[in-house]
């Protein structure tokens, strides 16, 4: 999720004038990411929602069951409030936890369905996926990630930086940097708009 950042911030950033007028962060998220990017998701989630639930032996166990427009919106408020929190490091567990967690999560819905959900999420169509991964590294997000991208105009001004993302999972192209503080992960090149501080698209 892009950085939410004052509408001033914004103002004075050269092409970046498409929010200017918006008065509340969730204005500004659909600028980011508008109702037929959003549409595309859940259209695709359900579509494997399907999948997953007919693997299951109880298949009419609500954790399972379809998503709704509404549910999808709560699913997608729950990771912007993770990052706002900066609880993205946590397990669902965690998040979830009655003694530690944070009470919002659970209020919103079960940890179970908040896991299958995020299992099942899918950015593009899977009939298609087979053929895309042989040139695209990247094919599970590409589709999402070059949507954003085209959504957001930078001003004049960027910068290039490179950034080492901590990552220890399965990864082709995981890199390894004894002199780092977290010495395992992937290379990210960045190219960053040098007056709103948002990066605007990355090379991995």
């Amino acid at each position: 999720m892009p950085p939410i950042m004052k509408i001033d911030q914004f103002d004075n950033a050269g092409n970046t004038m498409t929010v200017i007028g918006c008065s509340t962060p969730a204005e500004i998220f659909v600028k980011f990411m508008p109702d037929v990017l959003l549409a595309k998701m859940f259209f695709h989630t359900n579509d494997k929602i399907i999948i997953l639930r007919n693997k299951c032996k109880r298949q009419n166990n609500p954790t399972f069951k379809d998503l709704t427009l509404i549910g999808f919106h709560a699913f997608l408020g729950i990771l912007i409030m993770t990052g706002a929190r900066k609880d993205n490091h946590l397990t669902s567990e965690e998040m979830f936890s009655k003694s530690q967690g944070c009470p919002f999560y659970s209020s919103v819905m079960s940890e179970r369905r908040f896991s299958f959900i995020q299992r099942a999420l899918l950015f593009d169509s899977l009939a298609i996926r087979e053929e895309r991964v042989k040139t695209d590294k990247f094919v599970a997000i590409s589709s999402l990630w070059d949507q954003i991208i085209a959504n957001y105009e930078p001003s004049g001004h960027l910068t290039v930086e490179e950034q080492l993302l901590a990552f220890r999972g399965q990864c082709a192209f995981r890199i390894y940097i004894p002199n780092k503080q977290e010495k395992y992960g992937i290379k990210l090149v960045m190219a960053c708009d040098a007056e709103t501080y948002y990066m605007y698209n990355e090379i991995p």
